[in-house]
């Protein structure tokens, strides 16, 4: 150990770095850029459902379920189903906690989150 703190690398015991939980704020941003059914397979995401669950859900295929999945990834920009779920899960309480009840998606074409209050506030779509 002395040997490290000799060569200039800090001892384990002593790290006081504080790493901060990730906030996903990029990615969730990224959730405008998703189509109407692509943000109804990342909500359920959101809620820890398998492919099964979500396939039985939207009536759709698991292979197609999976390309929703994929598409959804690299929309958002992460990099596992895991990563996704968990922007998902950030993007709804985020939703919940501005009290938005609007979904966004392509039919709406807003962007994520400039226009959002104006959406709240006009209700229309």
């Amino acid at each position: 150990m002395s040997e490290q703190l000799e060569q200039g690398k800090p001892d384990r015991d002593d790290c006081s770095i504080e790493i901060a939980p990730p906030t996903w704020d990029d990615e969730t941003a990224r959730a405008a850029l998703l189509s109407s059914r692509e943000i109804q397979v990342f909500r359920l995401l959101g809620n820890g459902s398998s492919n099964r669950a979500i396939a039985g859900q939207l009536q759709i295929t698991e292979r197609t379920v999976k390309a929703h999945v994929a598409r959804i990834m690299a929309k958002v920009g992460v990099e596992s189903r895991l990563q996704a779920g968990l922007v998902s899960y950030a993007y709804q309480l985020a939703q919940q906690a501005r009290g938005a009840t609007h979904t966004v998606g392509r039919r709406c074409g807003c962007t994520y989150p400039s226009t959002m209050a104006s959406h709240l506030e006009s209700a229309v779509c």
